[in-house]
């Protein structure tokens, strides 16, 4: 009996974690005491909805650092360090330090990684996961959530997200990136939320 709950137990864990073909240990080091940490507010509901004036064009961009030995890390001016796609390896390992970078969902089929990293100077792009998370001076954090889908941030930004499943376990405290949307797939940004390690597609109110 006991060699048979041994084995069910082994079983099991091998279907824990990300996933079969997701890189394993990418999201580690995003929460930890010297970046970001737990959120330590629960959410509450905003009764007045977050509107303000659409339209205003926005463009988050982040400025390389450093690129790890052979392209396969990359890090940005807030600390941010992204894990690159092996295949994409080479073409990062040629990128310049302050080279400017935008974030955008990776919607490539079979792909284990989420987001891809377009280099504004050389127009090429790279799929990537988050590996870390900003250091806390350099980081955005969720003000309030209403049950509307709209939410501030510290610097006062206020979006408009898709109320997914994802919606529903995002928080107050939580900190996020800011991305960008193709046109193609609706919301013209995105939310990366360190903590829950996913985003949503957002439009930017005020």
């Amino acid at each position: 009996m006991k060699k048979k709950l041994i084995l069910f137990l082994a079983i099991l864990s091998t279907f824990s974690g990300y996933g079969i073909d997701r890189p394993q240990n990418v999201h580690q080091k995003a929460i930890g005491p010297q970046y970001l940490v737990p959120p330590h507010k629960k959410s509450n509901t905003v009764k007045k909805g977050l509107q303000g004036s659409s339209g205003q064009e926005y463009r988050p961009v982040y400025f390389i650092t450093s690129v790890g030995s052979g392209g396969n890390t990359l890090s940005t001016h807030d600390e941010t360090v992204w894990l690159i796609s092996s295949r994409d390896a080479r073409k990062a390992s040629r990128w310049s330090a302050q080279s400017p970078i935008t974030i955008t969902p990776n919607y490539s089929y079979f792909s284990s990684y989420d987001y891809r990293l377009i280099n504004q100077t050389t127009r090429e792009s790279v799929k990537a996961n988050l590996s870390q998370g900003p250091l806390m001076k350099y980081a955005l954090f969720i003000r309030r959530i209403d049950s509307y889908g709209y939410i501030e941030l510290e610097d006062n930004s206020q979006w408009k997200v898709n109320r997914s499943s994802r919606f529903y376990t995002w928080k107050i405290g939580q900190a996020v990136l800011l991305g960008e949307n193709s046109s193609w797939f609706g919301r013209e940004h995105i939310l990366v939320n360190i903590n829950e390690n996913n985003y949503m597609t957002a439009s930017r109110q005020h």
